[in-house]
């Protein structure tokens, strides 16, 4: 005999299939929600964990930066106090009364000379001009004068020099002073004609200097020699300078026109 099934307790059992299907869906999903939960708040922690870490060590590396900080700061206080309000005396621009530099004296013989150059720099007073034969002071006790002037035939041998029609002249120092007096610094220089036109100095003939120091008492003499034409010689003018702070000595008047003649 073969049971038949209604068609009633088909649709039950098709219905008990599907509720059990629909519990067992439930039941994954809440364990899977479970284990998500239990996995998030594990993480959570790891997190939290590692922040702490991280917190803690960024906190003992700023201690250990402030504690070196505070050594280094530290070091020199302990090596060199410094005075916080310096004298004026121990300043940079103030230094010791030990250590001030020398202060510079007046020039000697022993120094390096003036030279040409420095005396173009120097304001110079030039005296009232007086006859080629006269005598001229140029410091307390030191008188120039031309001793002697001729008319020669000028010799180039140097830059610039042109040979032609000159003067040769000796400009005489003489020392009435106490100590020996230096020539290192004599600048001599012609002008001529009613212009005042530079002269050119030539090499010869008959060129000499100084010497070098004029005793007391005592007398030196340079010889020069002077390029100008014949025509500029009814005034011509030499001025003397003995050094940077003298007086500048001038001798003015008719120069010799002929070799040999006065």
């Amino acid at each position: 005999m073969i049971d038949s099934e209604s068609p009633a307790d088909a649709a039950g059992k098709r219905t008990g299939r599907t509720v059990v299907t629909v519990v067992l869906v439930l039941v994954v999903l809440i364990v899977l929600g479970a284990a998500g939960a239990v996995w998030s708040s594990s993480q959570g922690r790891t997190a939290s964990r590692s922040a702490i870490a991280q917190s803690s060590s960024a906190a003992s590396s700023v201690a250990v930066a402030t504690a070196a900080a505070g050594a280094t700061s530290a070091a020199p206080s302990a090596a060199a106090p410094v005075d916080p309000q310096p004298t004026a005396e121990g300043s940079p621009s103030h230094p010791p009364a030990g250590n001030k530099p020398p202060a510079a004296g007046p020039a000697t013989a022993a120094s390096a000379p003036a030279g040409a150059a420095q005396l173009a720099t120097v304001d110079q007073p030039v005296a009232a001009a007086v006859p080629l034969d006269h005598s001229s002071s140029v410091a307390d006790g030191i008188t120039a004068k031309i001793s002697s002037i001729e008319a020669v035939s000028g010799e180039a041998s140097g830059p610039g020099e042109i040979s032609g029609p000159s003067l040769r002249f000796t400009v005489t120092i003489h020392n009435q002073t106490a100590g020996s007096i230096s020539t290192a610094n004599v600048v001599v220089n012609v002008g001529t004609g009613t212009d005042n036109v530079p002269a050119i100095s030539l090499s010869g003939p008959g060129v000499s200097g100084f010497t070098d120091s004029i005793l007391p008492g005592q007398s030196g003499s340079g010889t020069y020699v002077y390029l100008v034409p014949q025509n500029q010689r009814g005034v011509v003018r030499i001025l003397v300078n003995f050094e940077v702070n003298s007086t500048i000595a001038a001798f003015e008047g008719a120069a010799p026109q002929v070799e040999g003649k006065p």
